[in-house]
Protein backbone atom coordinates (compact mmCIF):
# COMPACT_ATOMS: atom_id res chain seq x y z
CA UNK A 1 0.00 0.00 0.00
CA UNK A 2 2.86 2.40 0.77
CA UNK A 3 4.38 1.86 -2.67
CA UNK A 4 1.11 2.76 -4.40
CA UNK A 5 0.81 5.89 -2.30
CA UNK A 6 4.42 6.84 -3.03
CA UNK A 7 3.93 6.33 -6.78
CA UNK A 8 0.76 8.43 -6.67
CA UNK A 9 2.61 11.22 -4.88
CA UNK A 10 5.53 11.08 -7.34
CA UNK A 11 3.10 11.19 -10.27
CA UNK A 12 1.42 14.29 -8.85
CA UNK A 13 4.77 16.03 -8.41
CA UNK A 14 5.88 15.15 -11.94
CA UNK A 15 2.63 16.52 -13.37
CA UNK A 16 3.03 19.70 -11.32
CA UNK A 17 6.62 20.06 -12.55
CA UNK A 18 5.56 19.63 -16.19
CA UNK A 19 2.80 22.22 -15.81
CA UNK A 20 5.30 24.64 -14.24
CA UNK A 21 7.77 24.15 -17.11
CA UNK A 22 4.99 24.63 -19.66
CA UNK A 23 3.79 27.86 -18.04
CA UNK A 24 7.35 29.16 -17.74
CA UNK A 25 7.91 28.55 -21.47
CA UNK A 26 4.74 30.45 -22.34
CA UNK A 27 5.76 33.35 -20.09
CA UNK A 28 9.32 33.38 -21.44
CA UNK A 29 8.28 33.49 -25.08
CA UNK A 30 5.62 36.16 -24.45
CA UNK A 31 8.02 38.46 -22.61
CA UNK A 32 10.83 37.88 -25.07
CA UNK A 33 8.88 39.32 -27.98
CA UNK A 34 8.96 38.30 -31.60
CA UNK A 35 12.41 38.37 -33.12
CA UNK A 36 12.35 38.28 -36.86
CA UNK A 37 15.80 36.85 -37.44
CA UNK A 38 15.21 33.20 -38.30
CA UNK A 39 17.85 30.54 -37.71
CA UNK A 40 17.55 27.85 -40.39
CA UNK A 41 19.84 25.34 -38.67
CA UNK A 42 17.12 22.70 -38.27
CA UNK A 43 16.27 22.87 -41.99
CA UNK A 44 19.91 22.61 -43.07
CA UNK A 45 20.70 19.75 -40.69
CA UNK A 46 17.60 17.88 -41.84
CA UNK A 47 18.48 18.31 -45.52
CA UNK A 48 22.05 17.10 -44.92
CA UNK A 49 20.97 14.32 -42.53
CA UNK A 50 23.27 15.59 -39.77
CA UNK A 51 22.32 15.32 -36.11
CA UNK A 52 22.74 18.05 -33.54
CA UNK A 53 25.14 15.78 -31.66
CA UNK A 54 27.31 15.26 -34.73
CA UNK A 55 27.41 19.01 -35.41
CA UNK A 56 28.41 19.66 -31.80
CA UNK A 57 31.21 17.05 -31.96
CA UNK A 58 32.58 18.24 -35.30
CA UNK A 59 32.51 21.96 -34.45
CA UNK A 60 33.44 21.83 -30.76
CA UNK A 61 30.31 23.82 -29.86
CA UNK A 62 28.41 22.79 -26.74
CA UNK A 63 25.38 20.57 -27.55
CA UNK A 64 23.15 22.91 -25.51
CA UNK A 65 24.21 25.84 -27.70
CA UNK A 66 23.49 23.86 -30.88
CA UNK A 67 20.10 22.89 -29.44
CA UNK A 68 19.20 26.51 -28.68
CA UNK A 69 20.09 27.51 -32.24
CA UNK A 70 18.27 24.49 -33.68
CA UNK A 71 15.06 25.45 -31.86
CA UNK A 72 15.57 29.20 -32.52
CA UNK A 73 15.82 30.05 -28.82
CA UNK A 74 19.15 31.87 -29.04
CA UNK A 75 19.11 35.56 -28.22
CA UNK A 76 22.77 36.02 -29.14
CA UNK A 77 25.00 34.04 -31.46
CA UNK A 78 28.76 33.88 -31.17
CA UNK A 79 30.45 34.84 -34.47
CA UNK A 80 33.03 32.07 -33.99
CA UNK A 81 30.17 29.57 -33.71
CA UNK A 82 28.64 30.88 -36.93
CA UNK A 83 32.02 30.52 -38.63
CA UNK A 84 32.46 26.92 -37.42
CA UNK A 85 28.91 25.90 -38.37
CA UNK A 86 29.14 27.45 -41.85
CA UNK A 87 32.54 25.82 -42.41
CA UNK A 88 31.37 22.37 -41.36
CA UNK A 89 28.04 22.55 -43.22
CA UNK A 90 29.71 24.15 -46.24
CA UNK A 91 27.05 26.85 -46.35
CA UNK A 92 26.87 30.62 -46.45
CA UNK A 93 25.77 32.69 -43.46
CA UNK A 94 22.75 33.80 -45.52
CA UNK A 95 21.68 30.15 -45.69
CA UNK A 96 21.85 29.91 -41.90
CA UNK A 97 20.27 33.25 -40.92
CA UNK A 98 17.26 34.90 -42.53
CA UNK A 99 15.73 38.31 -41.90
CA UNK A 100 11.95 38.63 -41.92
CA UNK A 101 10.62 42.19 -41.47
CA UNK A 102 8.59 42.83 -38.31
CA UNK A 103 4.85 43.34 -38.79
CA UNK A 104 5.08 46.25 -36.36
CA UNK A 105 8.14 48.48 -36.52
CA UNK A 106 10.27 48.52 -33.37
CA UNK A 107 12.66 51.31 -34.34
CA UNK A 108 12.40 55.05 -34.93
CA UNK A 109 9.20 56.51 -33.49
CA UNK A 110 8.18 53.04 -32.32
CA UNK A 111 11.43 52.29 -30.47
CA UNK A 112 10.91 49.67 -27.82
CA UNK A 113 12.36 50.77 -24.50
CA UNK A 114 13.88 47.85 -22.65
CA UNK A 115 12.95 47.35 -18.99
CA UNK A 116 16.60 47.86 -17.97
CA UNK A 117 16.42 51.36 -19.45
CA UNK A 118 19.50 51.16 -21.69
CA UNK A 119 17.58 52.26 -24.75
CA UNK A 120 15.92 55.64 -24.81
CA UNK A 121 12.77 56.48 -26.67
CA UNK A 122 13.29 58.98 -29.48
CA UNK A 123 10.80 61.84 -29.74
Amino acid sequence: MCIKRLLSLITKYVILLLITIFLYNIWYHNTRGVIMIRINLSTILGAKRITQAELARKTGIRPATINEMYHELSERINLDHLDRICEYLNCDIADLLEYKPNKERVTGKNLIVESHGNRKEHN
